[in-house]
């Protein structure tokens, strides 16, 4: 697998804000990419729409 040039920050920014499908097309990652960063990362993926 190529290395993912993503930061933390890039992350933090799309991660629970979007949902997951459109946050990684978002970022040029694939779904399973875009995962498994959020878990090495520690991130919440988890979209809630607000009321």
């Amino acid at each position: 697998m190529r290395r993912l040039n993503i930061t933390p920050a890039e992350m933090e920014s799309v991660c629970g804000r979007m949902v997951a499908c459109r946050a990684a097309e978002h970022l040029g990652l694939n779904i399973n990419q875009f995962y498994y960063i959020a878990k090495k990362l520690s991130l919440k993926t988890a979209f809630v729409k607000p009321r």
